[in-house]
């Protein structure tokens, strides 16, 4: 089973739901024998909340995508996003 990385949830709050879901699901696909293999790098929302207060989206795209970039270069693969609902402008790490 591979290891998944979540990056986020914004707040400890929706990270709770994120892994509680993935959990459940690895559950259900495995008949209740396994459990998921997740690493989080939750992100501070002290941080997005002062990019957010002036409306700076890209900024907030770019500590996601250091985040991510910073995973690969721990020879991370496997990775997802958790997004808070304010923010839904995805994010490419090229």
């Amino acid at each position: 089973m591979k290891t998944i990385g979540l990056i986020g949830g914004l707040s400890w709050q929706s990270t709770i739901d994120y892994y509680r879901f993935m959990n459940l699901e690895v559950g259900r696909r495995t008949k209740g024998k396994h459990e998921a293999k997740v690493i989080i790098d939750s992100v501070d929302f002290a941080e997005v909340e002062a990019f957010m207060q002036h409306e700076d989206f890209a900024g907030i795209t770019a500590l996601l995508v250091d985040r991510l970039r910073d995973w690969k270069g721990r020879g991370r693969s496997a990775h997802d996003r958790c997004q808070y609902p304010a923010f839904r402008g995805g994010f490419r790490a090229g």
